[in-house]
């Protein structure tokens, strides 16, 4: 009766002369979609039933209101049932009119709008390729993700557990639509800067000693992000390392010193959960091939230990992010 009653009060007639003796139905819908309205119009009338209409909006009133002018203009004098001569004539105003009705309900609260921060959190999976939209600001946010994490690496070197620092660098694109939720935007991305050890490795009366630094580059998936939540992500990463090995005997004389370079390839699984603010905390596990021979060897040119060629690690870490 409300809709009734808006339609009426804006000229819209449902009895008498004029477009309603034309007019043998009208189909009308609201529907919520995500943080949005949507509302539609059909006309049945004498000549066929006219194209859908429809009205987007934040609020259920707004798109009411749209779709109310829409109405009136139909059931007016000059109202158009969708074909022939009237529907040309009256589509611009219609449009017109529709958009200054939903126009001037979203000017009333411009400020809450715009001084929200949008909840920024989305998904690689699972996401149209399209998105239909209502008038209004694209609202693009990059998030930026500062994260140190301590852990140790398996496997590098044979029996030895290595320590292991990580200071990670995240970057992370949102679009946010107007009247909808946020969407992630492409891959994350990652530089990955680590320190490994020292650890030592004894064998015999021979100690091993290891320590270097490697850097990586990190594509990941968004299996689903929330800066307000838990982030998952599914990554992929290669990079280049240096190890420095200096071998001594039981009387502290030095055996070996030698540099070595390598590089390696992994995939891992990675999760953060914010904390409020700016502060989340993070986990990552992972596995990685290691390619370029890591090696000891003693005075005699026999082999201590070669690093294999599949490792792990496991990271637990604490940051900031900022958008």
């Amino acid at each position: 009766m409300e809709f009734v009653a808006s339609v009426e009060g804006r000229g819209g007639r449902f009895g008498g002369d004029g477009a309603a003796l034309r007019v043998r139905g009208l189909v009308v819908s609201i529907a919520k979609r995500e943080e949005s309205y949507i509302g539609s119009l059909r006309v049945e009338g004498s000549e066929g039933a006219s194209d859908v209409r429809e009205v987007h909006a934040g609020e259920c009133a707004e798109v009411s209101e749209g779709l109310a002018v829409i109405a009136a203009i139909t059931l007016g004098p000059q109202g158009r049932t969708g074909s022939g001569q009237s529907a040309v004539a009256s589509e611009g105003t219609d449009q017109a009119s529709t958009g200054a009705a939903v126009g001037k309900a979203q000017q009333q609260r411009p400020s809450e709008d715009a001084a929200a921060e949008p909840r920024l959190r989305g998904s690689a999976f699972g996401q149209d390729k399209t998105l239909e939209v209502a008038a209004g600001t694209m609202r693009f946010d990059g998030v930026a993700h500062y994260t140190l994490m301590v852990g140790g690496e398996f496997g590098f070197i044979p029996s030895v557990v290595l320590p292991r620092y990580d200071f990670v660098i995240s970057r992370a694109n949102f679009v946010t639509p107007p009247s909808a939720a946020s969407r992630l935007v492409g891959q994350v991305l990652q530089v990955d800067l680590t320190w490994l050890g020292p650890a030592t490795h004894t064998s015999g009366d021979l100690a091993t000693r290891a320590y270097g630094t490697q850097a990586a580059l990190r594509s990941c998936a968004g299996l689903t992000y929330d800066m307000d939540g838990l982030t998952l992500l599914g990554c992929a990463e290669f990079g280049l390392g240096w190890m420095k090995l200096v071998t001594k005997d039981a009387e502290e004389k030095v055996i070996q010193s030698k540099d070595t370079g390598f590089g390696f390839a992994g995939l891992g699984l990675e999760a953060e959960y914010g904390l409020g603010g700016h502060w989340h905390v993070a986990l990552r596990v992972g596995g990685q091939m290691q390619m370029g021979g890591v090696s000891a060897e003693r005075s005699d040119g026999s082999r201590i230990f070669k690093a294999p060629l599949f490792g792990g690690y496991a990271l637990v870490g604490l940051g900031l992010h900022f958008w």
